[in-house]
This record gives C-alpha cells, structure tokens and sequence, in this order.
C-alpha cells in the first residue's frame, strides 16, 4: 500500500530540531565581525544600581526568557533588590521559564 513506501523526500518542518538534539553546528559568524557568534543560547545577567535582571537570548536575536526584581511577584519577596539572594531568585525564575519555553 501508499503507507507502506518510504519518502523519497524528507523536509525537516522545525529548522530548530537538529539544535534541539544537539547535533547542529553553532552559527560561527564572519571572521571580521566585531560581535562573534559561537552560542545557541545566550544568558545575560544585569545587577544594576536598584534591579537585577536575567535575559536569555537565542542567536537569531529572539529573547526566550526574561526575569527581573522589578516584577512585582518577584519583589515582594525580596528585602534588597541587588544582593545575593535577589541573584539567586531571579536564576531560579529565569531557569524555570527556560525549561517552561
């Protein structure tokens, strides 16, 4: 029967898979690009003089994932906004949001 045939052609509908399986190669960029790729993923981590915030980044510039001390869930449970403890809130949201997207 039809079923039974195998596809001469296969088109790969989610161009994110072989990253997914990590078999893809990094983007390496140009050699004369002042900002180098070599990364899928990019986490950013900003302690400012009152906030601290989290940002990953895809490659192709998209964000995944954001977390900061200025979401009011997050800063109602902190006493300083910049210290250690506010860091380690905002990995474990950011971390979890990851995995969530």
């Amino acid at each position: 029967s039809r079923n039974d045939e195998i596809a001469p052609r296969i088109r790969n509908r989610n161009p994110l898979n072989l990253e997914m399986m990590r078999i893809g190669r990094k983007p390496q960029g140009f050699r004369f690009e002042e900002k180098k790729i070599s990364y899928w993923n990019r986490l950013t981590l900003e302690i400012s003089g009152s906030n601290t915030t989290a940002e990953v980044t895809h490659w192709t510039g998209r964000k995944i994932a954001v977390a900061s001390t200025t979401e009011t869930s997050i800063r109602n449970q902190l006493f300083n906004k910049t210290d250690a403890a506010a860091v380690q809130a905002v990995a474990k949201i950011i971390s979890q949001r990851c995995l969530e997207s």
